[in-house]
């Protein structure tokens, strides 16, 4: 059994890394679950995950010293998987959006309002304590408490709002694609009491973010997802612009549940899900049909940077019954990143019909230092 960490999580008593660290990692046999070099790649893999949907008037990265106070149940009891398998810690530990910004003002980076952290943890410990099977949760929130607020908007020159959803096997998600009761009760609060709200999404699935776009308010929106037990850490180092968000969405964000084609027959049967949208499978739809696109929030393949690219279509060609499509990428901005390149295609219909585009290939650069350029070579 492995040493305790000092971040030790009861909730996490049964994590594989403190009964069965599994096989040897290098020549010392330093075991691989929850090894130092394990950690830094979930940290890693979260970072490049993360999508931002939003970034108006500079509202991200955070200013050096800026004073931000948390809103929301994820931010205390942040998701980082789904459910049964989806969920499988290997760590004696997660860092939750708390910890993670508590690390950062540890380090001088941000300071950070405290006093409603007991708020929120009371709250979520009763909700959990309730639930009646284990993994499931109440995603809804609670208002947040006048006299708690009001030192909040005092101290704070920004409030960060986290949005939580997840899912499972037998149990996805039904009737959470909107805010909840609870949820928009606590915005209502803290957009009353604060000009600038960055949005930040701690889900497994896509939600409806049409009011958060329109909202002058809210300067941005970060989808840190669910991103393991280093996903505290990682949605930090984005907010705080230590790394350059390079995500892309994989679903489409449309403005209602009943735009998405699946969602009439979806739970009709326990045994069997029919895919009445035949091929028009997720973004395909989107794309294909006019009167679906009207309905799209943020596409399929979208995400935002710190910095700013351009690519230059280079050359195309046919070899050994590929497509090759070159292209240069280059950093014009200010500020180092990396740029997810997107090659989508548009085929003869055929008798039986296809989407109008579909994506082929893509690739993600090196990290780029500003003006400098990366030659990518896609195939297909």
């Amino acid at each position: 059994m492995v040493k305790q960490s000092k971040n030790f999580n009861p909730k996490y008593k049964w994590a594989r890394a403190r009964y069965q660290p599994c096989l040897p990692l290098g020549e010392n046999g330093q075991k691989v679950s929850a090894s130092k070099e394990h950690i830094e790649l979930a940290r890693t893999a979260a970072e490049e995950g993360m999508v931002l949907l939003k970034n108006e008037n500079n509202a991200l990265p955070l200013a050096k010293g800026e004073k931000i106070a948390l809103f929301g149940k994820g931010s205390v009891d942040t998701v980082i998987g789904g459910w049964g398998s989806g969920n499988v810690t290997t760590s004696p530990y997660a860092v939750t959006i708390f910890e993670g910004l508590k690390n950062k003002e540890d380090s001088g980076r941000i300071q950070l309002f405290k006093d409603n952290y007991d708020h929120i943890k009371k709250y979520t410990d009763k909700l959990n304590a309730r639930t009646v099977r284990p993994g499931l949760r109440d995603y809804d929130d609670t208002k947040c408490p006048e006299s708690i607020l009001k030192k909040a908007s005092s101290f704070a020159d920004t409030a960060i709002f986290v949005l939580s959803r997840d899912a499972g096997e037998s149990v996805d998600r039904n009737g959470d694609f909107d805010m909840l009761p609870g949820e928009r009760a606590l915005f209502e609060q803290v957009e009353a009491n604060f000009n600038k709200i960055i949005l930040l999404l701690n889900i497994c699935g896509p939600v409806n973010l049409k009011e958060f776009k329109d909202n002058k308010k809210v300067g941005a929106i970060l989808a840190c997802f669910a991103s393991g037990i280093e996903g505290g850490n990682a949605c930090a180092d984005i907010l705080c612009g230590d790394v350059n968000p390079s995500g892309r969405l994989t679903d489409t964000y449309a403005d209602n549940l009943d735009a998405y084609p699946s969602t009439e027959t979806f739970t009709a049967s326990p045994d069997y899900v029919e895919y009445k949208e035949d091929i028009f499978v997720g973004y395909r739809y989107f794309e294909t049909f006019d009167f679906a696109k009207k309905h799209v929030v943020y596409p399929f393949g979208y995400g935002l940077s710190y910095t700013e690219y351009d690519i230059k279509f280079l050359n195309g060609y046919l070899k050994n019954k590929k497509i090759f499509v070159e292209c240069e990428v280059k950093n014009i901005g200010s500020v180092s990143g990396k740029e997810t390149v997107q090659l989508y295609y548009s085929a003869p219909q055929g008798k039986l019909g296809k989407a109008s585009r579909e994506l082929c290939a893509f690739q993600k650069t090196n990290e780029l230092a500003p003006g400098k350029s990366q030659k990518i070579i896609l195939s297909f």
